[in-house]
């Protein structure tokens, strides 16, 4: 009968929902896990000669794929950049910043990765076209479980971006934004 059916319709929302709530939670506790390990190590961490290239490109050839709200992402990334590095770190770092750039990109956006050696530097810059960074939020992102206002806080745990900094910490680099509120974000990582 319609009751029937109607029952299963909502047996099938709820379940939707707490497997919903069961990824979010399941992702806090991973960030939370790995950010302990990470402040444990006391910058100990093990590195090796790495092609951050062959990072760098392989995140944004599975990161592509996620094709969410008819985002497009684009890659701009040299061949021939190497660091001492921990390549499961540097994966990370450039996952949360493109996962950043999905989460607060504008439908049908673009999500721009390019990766440079720029006067001695090495830089690793993800561009959205997305809703921005308010002037006065922009010092804030960089704290631990801060989401910004509603419109930045329906997803993610709020460890993505103080995770990446304390990455690139740890490499020796450090984290810059350029955000234009309604207009879009650049996060630069710069060896």
């Amino acid at each position: 009968s319609l009751e029937q059916e109607r029952d299963a319709e909502d047996d099938e929302e709820a379940l939707q929902l707490v497997m919903r709530q069961s990824r979010k939670m399941s992702s806090m506790i991973n960030d939370m896990l790995s950010f302990a390990r990470l402040e444990r190590s006391n910058g100990e961490i093990e590195k090796q000669r790495m092609s951050l290239s062959e990072t760098a490109e392989s995140v944004c050839e599975d990161m592509a794929l996620i094709n969410e709200r008819g985002i497009t992402l684009h890659k701009d990334i040299a061949s021939d950049i190497f660091i001492d590095g921990n390549t499961e770190l540097m994966s990370r770092l450039v996952i949360n910043l493109i996962s950043n750039a999905y989460r607060y990109g504008k439908d049908n956006g673009n999500i721009y990765v390019k990766l440079y050696s720029d006067d001695g530097k090495i830089k690793l810059s993800v561009k959205d076209d997305g809703i921005g960074i308010a002037e006065e939020e922009k010092d804030k992102i960089w704290n631990r479980f801060y989401r910004g206002d509603s419109s930045r806080s329906t997803k993610g745990t709020g460890l993505g971006l103080n995770f990446v900094q304390e990455i690139a910490r740890l490499h020796g680099g450090e984290m810059s934004v350029e955000s234009t509120l309604g207009e879009g974000s650049e996060f630069v990582l710069t060896i």
